[in-house]
């Protein structure tokens, strides 16, 4: 499970920080396609922002095609963003260290 974190020193607005929390666990093989993201409620709570910053996070991976919102049951994954496979970056790292 994602816990999102959003820095308010940043000059990134907080619905674009947890978009990109998002998709970061996405590419990381954090989340997987299926799984479901924090209840609006929880990520309120734990990041201390605005259910309406949430809502609009979650639209915007919506409009992208990531997630889907389910009527009642929540928002899960739909699809992984353009780019490497889960695991690619760790791997090079290590390749690149070796």
């Amino acid at each position: 499970m994602i816990r999102f974190r959003v820095d308010g020193r940043s000059g990134v607005p907080p619905y674009q920080q947890i978009a990109q929390q998002v998709r970061q666990a996405l590419r990381m093989g954090v989340l997987d396609v299926g799984d479901q993201l924090p209840s609006v409620r929880d990520v309120v709570a734990v990041a201390v922002v605005n259910a309406n910053t949430v809502l609009k996070a979650y639209r915007d991976l919506e409009r992208e095609g990531l997630v889907e919102a389910r009527t009642g049951q929540g928002t899960y994954v739909r699809a992984r963003p353009p780019g490497p496979p889960p695991g690619t970056h760790a791997r090079l790292g290590r390749a690149l260290a070796t």
